[in-house]
């Protein structure tokens, strides 16, 4: 797995300008925040022929979890769905076109949960696709 960690610089140059140009702090120095909320990246593909899927996961003490994904060919459909068992059911959506973002939120941190990518029966090609899946930890 290859886990992409996202910067948090921007929330911190926000409230050090915001602290530094408050009357109330001239001349005192910003306090750091550190964020509440870390996101983590996880690059995903490969190909299906149709009726076959990959399962992703498990993904634990997650509180959001974001599936991104492009595939060729566009005229053929791509089920993205969610699941607390590696078997299902899995809960999700058809896509169709070559670009699809899902986002489950407000998950169950104690729970484990797993993401379906699957080319339905009635496909009439192999799908090729690539994407990430990005989850968020409160720690």
């Amino acid at each position: 797995m290859v886990y992409e960690k996202r910067s948090t610089s921007i929330a911190v140059l926000s409230l050090t300008v915001l602290t530094l140009l408050s009357p109330m702090f001239v001349g005192a120095s910003a306090a750091k925040v550190e964020p509440t909320q870390r996101p983590y990246r996880m690059y995903i593909g490969g190909t299906l022929a149709p009726d076959y899927g990959h399962l992703y996961g498990p993904f634990g003490a997650c509180i959001l979890i974001q599936v991104s994904v492009t595939w060729t060919p566009p005229d053929q459909y791509l089920f993205i769905g969610i699941s607390e068992n590696e078997t299902g059911p899995f809960v999700g959506h058809l896509w169709l076109g070559g670009v699809a973002y899902e986002a489950f939120g407000g998950l169950d941190m104690y729970k484990n949960y797993y993401i379906l990518i699957w080319s339905p029966y009635f496909n009439t090609k192999d799908i090729t696709y690539y994407g990430y899946i990005t989850y968020w930890r409160p720690w």
